[in-house]
C-alpha cells in the first residue's frame, strides 16, 4: 500500500509515538494536583452559593468542579442536595445513589438521604437510611432526631418518641433533641413531661426563641400564669423579631 508524502504509515505512528521523550512523574503528578485543585475551587464555590440558597449557581458551580475532575465523588453529594432543593427528585435520587456507591458509610451522606426519601414519604427507606447514618457518625443525635421528625410526619408517634429519648441519651445537651422530645409530650397533654425537657434548657444561655415559645404555651395550658409571662418576657427579650415572638403578638399561644 502507498502512503502519501507527509503521512506517517500506522507503523511509522507507533514509532514516532515511542521516540516522544516520556515525562518525569513529578511532571503527571504535578498535572493531576493542579486538576484536583481545579475542581475543589468550584466545590467551594458551590458549597457557598448553596449555603446562599443560590441553588442554580451552585449547581453550574459543582458541574464545573465534577467536569474538571471526574474521580471527584464529593460532587455528587452535593449535587444531590442542589436537585433536592430544586424538587428535581429523579436527579437528586441518581446522585445520592451514586454518591453511596463510593460512600457507603458515609452517616452524613446517609443522613441527608434519610431526610430526601422522608420529603418524599418514602418512610421505612428514610428511618433505614437514619438508621444506618446512627452507626457511622459522630454525632449519632443527628439522624436520631431526623427518624423522629420523620416518624411525627407519618404519625408513628411511639417510634418518633424512642428516636428523641435515644437523642437525648446520645447528647443530654442537644437542644433540638428537647425541643421536639418537649413537642411529643406536648401534643400527648403529658404536659409536666413535656415541661420536663424544656425547664434546664430556659433557665440556660441555650434557650432558644423556639424553646421558650414552647414552654410558654404548656404552661398556658397548665394554668401557670406567673411562669407563661416569664417565660414570654424573655422570648421578646432575646428574640424580639424572631417568629414566636410575632406568634405571642398575634395571641397564638393556644394554637
Amino acid at each position: 500500500m502507498m502512503w502519501r508524502a507527509g503521512l506517517l504509515s500506522p507503523l511509522g505512528l507507533v514509532i514516532a509515538a515511542c521516540a516522544q521523550p516520556l515525562q518525569p512523574p513529578e511532571a503527571a503528578a504535578n498535572r493531576v494536583e493542579l486538576v484536583q485543585q481545579r475542581a475543589q475551587v468550584h466545590f467551594e464555590l458551590a458549597i457557598t452559593y448553596f449555603r446562599a440558597g443560590q441553588l442554580q449557581t451552585a449547581l453550574a458551580s459543582v458541574q464545573k468542579a465534577m467536569a474538571a475532575d471526574p474521580a471527584f465523588d464529593e460532587g455528587y453529594h452535593l449535587r444531590a442536595l442542589v436537585h433536592m432543593g430544586l424538587g428535581n427528585s429523579a436527579d437528586a435520587e441518581s446522585d445520592f445513589q451514586r454518591a453511596l456507591q463510593s460512600r457507603p458509610k458515609d452517616g452524613a451522606l446517609l443522613n441527608n438521604y434519610g431526610w430526601f426519601l422522608c420529603e418524599r414519604n418514602r418512610y421505612q427507606e428514610s428511618v433505614a437510611a437514619f438508621e444506618l447514618s446512627v452507626i457511622s457518625s459522630r454525632d449519632i443525635a443527628r439522624p436520631l432526631i431526623g427518624a423522629g421528625i420523620c416518624s411525627m410526619r407519618v404519625n408513628r408517634v411511639d417510634e418518633a418518641q424512642a428516636f428523641f429519648v435515644r437523642a437525648r441519651q446520645a447528647d443530654p445537651g442537644n437542644v433540638l433533641a428537647a425541643v421536639e422530645l418537649a413537642r411529643l409530650h406536648f401534643r400527648r397533654n403529658e404536659f409536666d413531661a413535656a415541661r420536663a425537657q424544656l425547664g434546664e434548657l430556659n433557665r440556660s444561655p441555650r434557650a432558644t426563641a423556639e424553646s421558650l415559645w414552647l414552654e410558654a404555651r404548656i404552661t398556658h395550658h397548665m394554668g401557670l400564669a406567673k411562669e407563661r409571662n416569664a417565660l414570654t418576657d424573655a422570648l421578646l427579650q432575646k428574640y424580639p423579631r424572631s417568629p414566636e415572638a410575632a406568634a405571642f403578638e398575634r395571641g397564638s399561644l393556644d394554637g
